[in-house]
């Protein structure tokens, strides 16, 4: 028996990452702001027992990294933007489709005023329905993310079909008649089987170990960022961690991040800050905090801090007492 459909909107205008970290349905994402400036985020979801739906916009560049809940598959497109978003080593175009595998790793930039969509279903019934509509089944990825091109038409009948579902998801919140929920979720998975058919790809083993290469890349500079957060760390020092040139990393974090790595690591450094003020179970001054992550504490500081997340430190420290 199908549970009965939910359907929500959250809305917010100031970074939270713990309100915004379950960007899809069952999953935990940790997230940072990379640019500072009027917050507004607005997050939908429909969950329809057999698939969920979620939908997501941001006013300003977020970073995220999670995984995909085990046990569901996932099947993400975003609007088309001059900026395009970045994932897991690759930036994507608003033709693109991506399949990500039950538990595969994200690591995600999303561009501002881009909406993204993620639809969650089992592999067994998007098969079901491949082979009702396409006559086959799909080549699914068994691990890992899968990005694939759509032909422009295709992309925006998909994109209109899963807008469609989260509208008439408005329409069934308590609603205990099963047939409409079902379907609902039969026309939201029949449409990602056959947006998987009509679309391409290039299995080109030397693209595929180089985004494995720049990844791997990428997460040995800022494993080590975090390892010492509280030191003083060059550019220079990130590059030999990470086994790559001071020039390499400066153009991946580019790519990855949209900024250089020293203002990444400011970031970081103010984000850690930020957690310290918020979360602690004892009372953390602003200094203290600000000391231990490596930022001289006084008017730069503060003016930093508030640029990012639109308010003084001390303010964020007031709020959670």
């Amino acid at each position: 028996m199908l549970m009965p459909p939910s359907r929500w909107t959250i809305e917010v205008d100031a970074f939270d990452p713990e309100v915004l970290s379950e960007l899809i349905a069952g999953s935990y994402f940790k997230q940072r702001l990379l640019r500072g400036g009027a917050f507004h985020a607005r997050l939908e979801r429909l969950s329809l027992g057999i698939c969920h739906l979620d939908r997501g916009q941001y006013s300003l560049p977020c970073y995220g990294e999670g995984a995909i809940p085990e046990g569901w598959l996932n099947i993400g497109l975003s609007d088309g933007n001059v900026e395009p978003p970045w994932l897991n080593g690759l930036l994507l175009h608003g033709s693109d489709i991506q399949v990500y595998a039950e538990g595969a790793p994200v690591d995600c930039r999303c561009a501002p005023h881009t909406a993204w969509y993620a639809l969650q279903v089992r592999r067994n019934d998007l098969q079901m329905a491949s082979l009702a509509v396409n006559g086959r089944e799909l080549a699914l990825p068994t691990s890992g993310l899968q990005n694939l091109h759509l032909p422009k038409g295709q992309a925006v009948f998909f994109r209109a079909v899963l807008q469609e579902g989260l509208q008439m998801g408005l329409t069934l919140n308590g609603s205990t008649d099963g047939r409409v929920t079902s379907r609902i979720a039969q026309r939201l998975i029949i449409a990602a089987a056959g947006a998987l058919s009509a679309a391409t790809g290039c299995n080109d083993g030397r693209t595929e170990r180089a985004v494995r290469c720049r990844l791997q890349v990428l997460r040995a500079a800022e494993d080590f960022v975090q390892r010492r957060l509280g030191d003083a760390v060059t550019m220079q020092d990130m590059a030999a961690a990470a086994a790559t040139s001071a020039r390499s990393l400066e153009y991946l974090f580019g790519d990855a991040y949209g900024v250089s790595p020293h203002t990444w690591l400011l970031l970081a450094r103010l984000h850690r800050v930020r957690q310290e003020l918020l979360s602690s179970a004892d009372s953390v001054s602003v200094r203290r905090a600000a000391l231990k992550w490596g930022l001289p504490h006084g008017g730069r500081f503060a003016a930093r801090y508030r640029e990012l997340f639109g308010e003084f430190p001390r303010e964020t420290a007031a709020r959670r007492s």
